[in-house]
């Protein structure tokens, strides 16, 4: 639908929020606009948002490229066309004429569907291309044209039911407009008649001498007579005595209003006269327009109770008394005196009403005859402030009709009195994806999905009684697609009155029918939620509560709904807590943390608990939402575990205890064994017995050194071990490590390589721990390699988290399985275990070296294949 021009005017506004600091041209212009504003990018994304956009969409804040304006806008029920309004932008620094004019739909989740007129601008300046869409909020205007219809129907119906003869003429020729059915019955008329183009009022029988005397003077003055009394015969003959006024319509309007008040009963009787004013004072108090009369003192005494709550009461005011304001008393002056005079003043005006606003009204203000004379006046105000759309509805052209047909938002479906497709829309064929003209011959039924079409067959009998109705259908698309439609259906009658086919509007539905599935789904899901959901208002009273919550605390949902959700508080939390819970989220913030809750029957029971806040369109908090967790049974698990982590932790200082007394107590007698036996050795001369001291030396020394293994891993699992950062050459403490081992590999024909390519190999590390590592890695080295030998490389390598001094340790061992590669720094854990095991050892050395190298910030790893050999490679933080 093409927008007014009105439509495009622009003043100074509301600003339109900006993506960076600088304002560009564009963002000014952008800024003085009133109406609401959304600036995009070439792709939709959303740039900016000016305050009415915001209140229309409720998206009050925008980071630029978060929200695609595709996401709330439709234009004509399809996403827009970027495509489209990149393409018909210019390749020069321009703003374009619109690239879009249309109408749209706003569609935000949660919100109310807003129809607007969209307009859509390209702007571009130094080849960057922005897109501007203007929109403007159509709600009041729909309501507007509601209000219109109805005020047009009550317009008929009291021109219909007046009791004055009433006609409407088209000058110059006066040809009969329309008449009302008092006319008409006056005269013995018939309606249709007088609706005919070529009739004039004087070419029609039964029209009484006198007035078409009075209608020649009115067409040869060029202008309405005044009022004046008439005597005439009905159809019948019958006498009748009326007062004959006319009343022309808006300058220029081209209508004439004839009016022949009956006052035959007046005439007879002046009693008669007065206990009519009593009747008709008594019925216009009831009219639900302004309705006063005046005598010739210029006193009201008659005057309609929606007059007073315009204007106050006025009865017995004359017109100089105080009314509601200066203005308002200079125009009521004018046309009272003018109807005085015997004018009837007609037209459109506007007067401020008591509580102060500006309303628009049609009035009418005639003299009233008696005996001939004026006696008084009488006026109307007609209040048509919102119904001044309906003037043009009722002026529409068959052009007119046809734009509204063709560029209407509904499909639209015209059928024969068979259902047959006569007419159908463009939305309409879009909608079902056919081409101008496929549908038209078609049975609409045949449009319908079969499973509803003997329910459709029963709906177009009634139709054909002149039922209208409205209804859901799911149709077929040309392609096939099923879509969901919203039907409005109203017959439609012929020129003869006799029902000539149906009017449908048709909607699409199926996005909207998705939605509310998925709000359904999402509905059972919060219902049938293993978390308890509570909603409260912003007081903390209840308004839902899901099956879980009423499982939890006892409190069935009639119980909980209407109360605060103080009723499961136990009173055993610190207040404090309370006010923190409250503080954070009145402050929309989220509030997460345990509490402790009571059930109905009093039983406590603890909940994970967290709370935030439900904001409305003005950043309001209109309420809370609580999703809470029962986990009583694991407050209780972890207060079991804590009893058992103190419980091992006792365990592990009776261990730590038990083990010093175990150092002191086994190594002093190990310290008399190897001393002595070493003295034994000094002294014995046989070779049989110095073998034998030998092995009980032997044994001593393996007894030793497994017992210092099991107390150094006590340690490190017990105690808390001390790290002594000292500067430390790797290098060097490797040189002299492998020095301890340089006899036992001899003893084993084996070669002990060292290199170093990192230059300096100074660190920050605790040397005792370090050598203890180098220690243990030699050894193994020593130990699992039969032939061959040992290579140690020092060099440095960067990785993500740094740098590292590396030292890499290489034998040609007997290598390690791929499967035993995790197993081997597990506790007491070797390749071969058993009684079928070939090589000594505790199987504790690599625990501890694994332990010993992450306590000096370092990393450990090993490569093996059976048979190849072993790389151990140590990382040392370089710091």
């Amino acid at each position: 639908m093409k927008m007014s021009s009105h439509q495009k005017n622009n003043d100074h506004g509301n600003e339109v929020s900006k993506p960076t600091a600088e304002h560009s041209e564009t963002d000014v212009v952008l800024s003085m606009i009133s109406e609401a504003v959304i600036v995009t990018d070439p792709h939709g994304n959303i740039t900016g948002i000016n305050k009415a956009a915001g209140i229309l969409t409720g998206l009050s804040h925008v980071t630029p490229g978060d929200v695609n304006i595709a996401g709330i806008l439709t234009v004509n029920d399809e996403a827009p066309d970027f495509t489209a309004y990149s393409r018909n932008s210019s390749d020069e620094n321009s703003a374009e004429l619109p690239v879009c004019e249309n109408n749209g739909e706003i569609r935000v989740p949660g919100r109310k569907i807003v129809p607007v007129a969209v307009t859509v601008f390209s702007l571009k300046k130094d080849g960057k291309l922005t897109l501007v869409f203007l929109l403007k909020d159509l709600t009041d205007l729909k309501e507007k044209e509601k209000e219109a219809a109805r005020t047009k129907a009550l317009f008929h119906s009291l021109f219909e039911d007046t009791a004055a003869a009433t006609a409407i003429l088209r000058l110059p020729d006066l040809v009969f407009e329309d008449a009302s059915g008092s006319f008409c019955r006056l005269f013995g008329l018939d309606k249709e008649k007088c609706k005919d183009k070529n009739k004039t009022i004087f070419n029609l029988s039964g029209i009484p001498p006198q007035l078409i005397e009075n209608l020649r003077e009115s067409t040869l003055n060029n202008a309405a007579p005044a009022a004046r009394e008439l005597k005439f015969n009905d159809s019948t003959g019958k006498e009748h005595f009326g007062v004959l006024d006319f009343i022309e319509t808006d300058a220029g309007s081209g209508y004439l209003v004839l009016r022949i008040t009956d006052i035959t009963e007046l005439k007879k009787s002046k009693d008669a006269a007065v206990s009519f004013a009593g009747i008709l004072e008594s019925m216009i108090k009831y009219l639900p327009f302004d309705f006063w009369a005046r005598d010739l003192n210029e006193k009201m005494f008659i005057q309609s109770n929606e007059g007073k709550k315009m204007w106050g009461n006025l009865l017995s005011h004359n017109l100089n008394d105080d009314f509601v304001n200066e203005s308002n008393i200079k125009r009521w002056r004018e046309n009272n005196i003018k109807a005085f005079a015997g004018e009837v003043v007609t037209g459109e005006t506007s007067y401020t009403t008591i509580n102060g606003s500006t309303r628009y009204f049609y009035e009418v203000i005639a003299p009233y005859f008696i005996d001939g004379r004026v006696s008084g006046i009488l006026g109307i105000n007609l209040d048509i402030t919102e119904s001044k759309k309906a003037e043009i509805a009722t002026r529409l052209s068959e052009e007119k009709f046809r734009t509204i047909f063709n560029s209407a938002n509904e499909g639209i479906c015209l059928t024969d009195l068979n259902d047959i497709i006569s007419e159908v829309n463009p939305k309409f064929l879009e909608m079902l994806g056919y081409e101008h003209g496929e549908l038209t011959g078609q049975y609409f039924d045949d449009l319908i999905v079969p499973e509803e079409r003997n329910e459709q067959t029963e709906v177009n009998r009634r139709r054909k009684e002149g039922i209208s109705g409205t209804y859901e259908r799911r149709l077929i698309r040309k392609d096939g697609r099923i879509i969901s439609t919203f039907i409005s259906a109203s017959p439609v009658y012929g020129s003869d009155s006799k029902y000539s086919g149906s009017l449908g509007m048709i909607t699409d539905i199926t996005e909207r029918k998705m939605h509310l599935e998925e709000i359904t789904k999402f509905s059972k899901a919060v219902e049938k939620s293993s978390a308890s959901i509570v909603i409260t208002d912003k007081h903390g009273n209840i308004e839902y509560v899901n099956a879980r919550f009423c499982l939890n605390s006892g409190y069935s949902k009639e119980e909980a709904i209407g109360k605060n959700v103080n009723i499961v508080k136990s009173g055993q939390m610190s207040p404090d807590v309370y006010k923190d819970l409250w503080e954070t989220i009145k402050n929309g913030d989220e509030w997460t943390g345990e509490m402790l809750n009571k059930k109905k029957t009093g039983e406590f029971y603890w909940e994970l608990l967290g709370i935030s806040s439900i904001k409305n369109e003005k950043g309001e908090i209109t309420n809370y939402v609580g999703v809470k967790e029962d986990i009583s049974y694991m407050k209780n698990l972890v207060h079991e575990l804590e009893e058992a982590r103190k419980k091992a932790e006792d365990i592990n200082r009776l261990k730590a205890i038990f083990f010093a007394n175990m150092s002191h107590e086994l190594r002093t007698p190990f310290i008399g064994i190897l001393g002595y036996t070493e003295i034994l050795l000094e002294s014995l001369t046989d070779d049989e017995e110095r073998k034998m001291a030998e092995a009980i030396l032997r044994s001593s020394e393996r007894l030793k050194d497994t017992l210092n293994k099991i107390l150094d891993l006590t340690k490190l699992e017990i105690t808390e071990t001390v790290v002594e950062l000292l500067d430390t050459d790797v290098y060097y403490l490797i040189l002299d490590v492998a020095e301890l081992f340089d006899k036992a590999a001899q003893n084993k024909g084996l070669y002990i390589k060292i290199s170093n390519k990192a230059g300096d190999t100074t660190i920050k590390t605790d040397q005792k721990i370090l050598r203890e590592v180098i220690e243990n890695l030699i050894s193994n080295a020593v130990k699992y390699t039969l032939s061959g030998g040992i290579e140690i490389d020092v060099t440095s390598e960067t990785r993500t988290l740094g740098t590292y001094l590396k030292v890499m340790v290489k034998d040609t061992g007997i290598g390690i399985p791929e499967d035993k590669l995790d197993i081997i720094w597990e506790e007491f854990r070797q390749v071969s275990e058993g009684y079928g095991r070939n090589y000594e050892g505790t199987g504790l050395g690599l625990t501890i070296t694994k332990k010993y190298v992450e306590l000096l910030g370092g990393k450990i790893e090993v490569q093996s294949r059976p048979g190849t050999g072993s790389v151990f490679t140590l990382l040392l933080p370089m710091f």
